[in-house]
């Protein structure tokens, strides 16, 4: 068996021999990604992926996870570890055999939908916004549902819900992804690993549809 090889790297242009050359490129582009000199990342080179832990991240926002899931198809799995103020990123080797598929126990759907049809009410959300929220908290329960539960506060700032989710241990770009596409009045997703929460917007729909009409008119001048 192949030896583990843990490499901490405090420089930007210094990468461990073992690292295949196309493996270190997706790295030197990842970094590209966080211009902060503070940061600080180790590479752990295993037998079927290489696993890239990067630390002292303020905070880190769902576009630059796009942008690096994006970067090859070799990158499988992203997972930000809000309660080790890390980013883990893990890029799977072209020889490696295909990971078993293990199969995970689903959420309960109808006490899910009861927790969080009962947490919207309480919230006191509009009437016409209340589909699309619960829908969201739904989902954020969903991560959870089993474990130790995240808390999630909405505060409504004129016609933007500001939502910020805590108690999460872990939350990867894949969950991140389906939250983005719920909807175009979700925005501005990020995780602040200083505070250890999880923050978005979603706009209110009545704004939203006046600010489309405006742009339609815009256009048509």
């Amino acid at each position: 068996m192949k030896p583990q090889t843990i490499t901490k790297i405090k420089t930007r242009d210094i990468l461990n021999d073992n690292i295949e050359r196309v493996d270190r490129n997706i790295i030197q582009s990842i970094l590209t990604q966080f211009p902060n000199k503070e940061t600080v990342f180790s590479v752990n080179n295993l037998n079927t992926r290489i696993v890239c832990i990067f630390k002292n991240m303020n905070n880190i926002d769902f576009h630059t996870l796009q942008k690096i899931y994006l970067l090859s198809d070799k990158i499988k799995l992203i997972h930000v570890l809000i309660h080790a103020n890390a980013l883990e990123i893990q890029i799977h080797k072209v020889d490696a055999k295909r990971a078993p598929v293990t199969i995970k126990k689903r959420p309960n759907i109808l006490e899910i939908e009861t927790c969080a049809t009962k947490f919207i009410e309480q919230a006191k959300v509009h009437k016409s916004d209340a589909r699309l929220c619960l829908e969201v908290v739904k989902l954020l329960y969903k991560w959870t549902w089993g474990t130790a539960a995240c808390k999630v506060e909405i505060n409504l700032f004129g016609d933007t819900y500001h939502f910020t989710v805590s108690s999460l241990r872990k939350v990867s770009f894949q969950q991140l992804n389906v939250l983005n596409k719920l909807s175009d009045l979700v925005t501005d997703i990020q995780v602040n690993l200083e505070q250890k929460w999880l923050s978005f917007k979603v706009t209110r729909t009545n704004e939203y549809i006046t600010l489309s009409e405006i742009k339609l008119k815009r256009k048509k001048l």
